[in-house]
């Protein structure tokens, strides 16, 4: 399995993102390359604001449509980000405490509320595909 850790530094112009990738492997080899022989090696993933949208709603429907349940802490990581790239900041009211479905709900909206919503659409993106090699 592999563990993706994304730094959110774009490196290019405001049309096109490049963000590196630092994929740690664990078990079988990916795919006979040279990466293989390192247990860390990284990547660079470009994302195209221009088609961001797009990508956003196409992740969106990838999500739902994962083979595998994803854990609690990943459906609420993707939940946050859905948020913040839909609605934006949380000004919401904190729901009771026995509310507590909806009070996790709440705390993963507010703890990505401070990223721009272009930034909550290429982590959620980014989020998917990483579930989706799992």
């Amino acid at each position: 399995m592999r563990q993706t850790h994304l730094s959110h530094a774009p490196l290019a112009s405001s049309d096109t993102a490049l963000y590196f990738v630092l994929l740690r492997r664990s078990g079988s080899p990916c795919c006979g390359c040279w990466c293989d022989f390192f247990p860390v090696f990284l990547c660079l993933v470009r994302i195209t604001t221009m088609g961001l949208d797009e990508d956003f709603e196409q992740a969106a429907k990838d999500a739902k449509a994962l083979t595998a349940m994803p854990s609690n802490d990943d459906l609420l990581i993707l939940y946050g980000l859905f948020k913040v790239a839909t609605v934006g900041k949380n000004n919401t009211v904190r729901p009771g405490m026995l509310d507590l479905k909806g009070k996790a709900k709440w705390d993963a909206w507010k703890k990505v509320e401070d990223k721009s919503p272009e930034d909550a659409k290429r982590d959620y993106i980014l989020k998917v595909q990483q579930l989706q090699e799992a």
